[in-house]
């Protein structure tokens, strides 16, 4: 109904969904990133209409959609190899304190031993997502792998590709995985 009163109605609903996958998301708490993916689920999966449930008509929506999810996904990922080696670096300082302390004699260091635990925070960092937020943002990449404008599809597979050749892993395989843990 909306759609034949208002043609250019694609473009608010794109112009929503790409505030709130950027600026909206980046800046939000907890709670209201889960309340943006939960929305961005029923975008994408299903949507009530007169003729039953069904998705987004839009592929400029879609689109739209898919660039937001795999620059979260992207960031994501980011973080994690970001934070993957800046354990290896610090565990390799604490290591080289280590023999150097026994070369020199002493016992070893303290310099490490006073860190802040990890806790959950409403104002923590956005990134990593936590593993829930990953796999629906996963499950949606991995809808349009199956879509049927060639363009989302196509799209959709090389981002998978790119952080597949970037983590040097199985995308899906590490979602599982990550999922488990």
């Amino acid at each position: 109904e909306i759609n034949r009163e208002n043609v250019d109605s694609y473009k608010t609903r794109s112009a929503i969904v790409s505030t709130l996958l950027n600026v909206i998301f980046h800046n939000s708490l907890y709670a209201e990133s889960e309340l943006i993916l939960n929305s961005l689920q029923a975008i994408v999966f299903s949507r009530v209409t007169y003729i039953g449930k069904k998705g987004e008509p839009s592929p400029i929506v879609h689109d739209v959609i898919l660039t937001g999810v795999s620059q979260i996904l992207v960031r994501h990922f980011s973080e994690i190899v970001r934070l993957r080696d800046q354990k290896i670096d610090k565990l390799t300082t604490i290591q080289l304190i280590k023999e150097l302390n026994k070369a020199k004699g002493g016992t070893g260091s303290l310099a490490f031993s006073g860190e802040a635990t990890k806790r959950h925070d409403e104002y923590r960092h956005k990134f990593p997502l936590s593993s829930t937020h990953v796999e629906l943002l996963y499950r949606i990449l991995e809808h349009y792998t199956f879509s049927a404008w060639p363009d989302s599809r196509d799209k959709a597979i090389s981002v998978v590709n790119n952080l597949e050749s970037q983590l040097k892993t199985d995308l899906k395989s590490l979602i599982i995985k990550t999922k488990d843990e």
